[in-house]
């Protein structure tokens, strides 16, 4: 699969569509996702890109036991449930291995290309592998990968490049653990990093 600059109508006129203005189309404004998928299950997906003005590049919910390899674009998001009172997903996301996938900013422009997270995981997630994939900030704020909600990740064998600007009010780092979130205790030794001042930091 691939994707290129999205689409979308004005703010309220399609719930959950539709941005800041687009800068490549007069009067059109930044679209949505490039690849949603929701409650995969023994799942695989590779080999697809996501380019040019978008919100995130890719958003997997409530994913269990699937294996993502050879995405590229600006983001992945990985959610455990769509909502914070389970009445769409009743059980967390589960056993998530995403490997050899190419985050970098210089791909796409939009809010998250600017401001976001390389990889965002939040609201009950268990068992998410990160394994040998490549985050780049190339100049743009947001950390490298964001744990956050109940959050529970392994990172290892990834590249983090120069996220040194802001994420909010706060300095960025390779990784932001908060809210009840973990990641593996080594995180700062099995990975490399370039460019890179400020390595984990946790909420």
């Amino acid at each position: 699969m691939a994707a290129r600059d999205l689409w979308g109508p004005g703010p309220g006129k399609w719930p959950g569509v539709g941005g800041p203005p687009s800068r490549l189309r007069p009067g059109g404004f930044i679209g949505s996702d490039g690849l949603v998928c929701h409650s995969l299950r023994d799942a695989v997906v590779r080999d697809c890109s996501t380019l040019g003005e978008q919100f995130a590049s890719f958003k997997l919910v409530n994913p269990q036991r699937v294996e993502v390899s050879g995405l590229r674009g600006i983001q992945l998001m990985v959610q455990g449930t769509s909502d914070l009172a389970w009445k769409i997903d009743k059980e967390p996301s589960r056993d998530t291995f995403v490997r050899n996938c190419v985050f970098d900013k210089s791909l796409g422009s939009g809010e998250i290309a600017d401001e976001g997270n390389g990889i965002q995981v939040s609201w009950n997630v268990l068992g998410l592998r990160i394994e040998n994939c490549t985050l780049i900030a190339s100049g743009h704020n947001g950390h490298g990968i964001q744990f956050a909600g109940d959050a529970h990740g392994t990172v290892v064998g990834c590249t983090f490049d120069g996220f040194n600007g802001t994420r909010g009010t706060n300095p960025a780092h390779a990784v932001e653990v908060l809210d009840r979130s973990s990641v593996n205790e080594d995180f700062a030794v099995v990975n490399t990093f370039r460019n890179q001042r400020r390595i984990l930091l946790r909420s």
